[in-house]
């Protein structure tokens, strides 16, 4: 018999089935679409990121990217030996102007704290780091190079 039912295979509930099961739970995943092409995860961009307003959305940003990167080893099984999401590590450029300036600056206090590795520019320095970036109306931007942020391909996650 199951510990757990969860209704919906996506993203949310499959990752919800992982981590029971290595809890020692036993699960069972109800999904209408088994072959998840309609499903939302799969049909996503797939970013992954740390530039939230909330500690607790800039740790769990932390945490993907760590999960992200050891995917190889905690998803290896018999029938996918290597699993693989296809990572992008770009990284990601938020820009804003002065009407939400303040805003941000109050959310960097939480990336500082949360050692979110994000670094802060003003509007006017936006092209000496972004030359092809039209910095009229930018009062400051944010962005990491540390390849903690970028995408994945949802699809080949989901199937891992």
């Amino acid at each position: 018999m199951d510990d757990v039912v969860i209704v919906g295979g996506g993203i949310i509930g499959a990752a919800t089935a992982y981590f029971l099961s290595k809890e020692g739970r036993k699960v069972k995943v109800i999904e209408r679409d088994p072959t998840y092409k309609l499903a939302s995860f799969p049909l996503s961009l797939g970013g992954f990121r740390r530039q939230f307003f909330q500690k607790e959305n800039i740790l769990l940003g932390k945490f993907a990217r760590e999960f992200i990167f050891q995917i190889p080893e905690l998803l290896k099984t018999e029938k996918n030996p290597r699993p693989t999401a296809s990572m992008v590590t770009n990284g990601y450029l938020l820009m804003f102007g002065p009407e939400h300036a303040d805003e941000q600056y109050k959310a960097l206090e939480n990336h500082k704290a949360c050692d979110a590795g994000t670094k802060n520019i003003k509007g006017s320095e936006l092209t000496k780091f972004f030359p092809y970036i039209n910095n009229e109306g930018i009062e400051t931007a944010t962005f990491t190079d540390n390849k903690s942020e970028g995408w994945i391909d949802p699809f080949m996650f989901h199937s891992a």
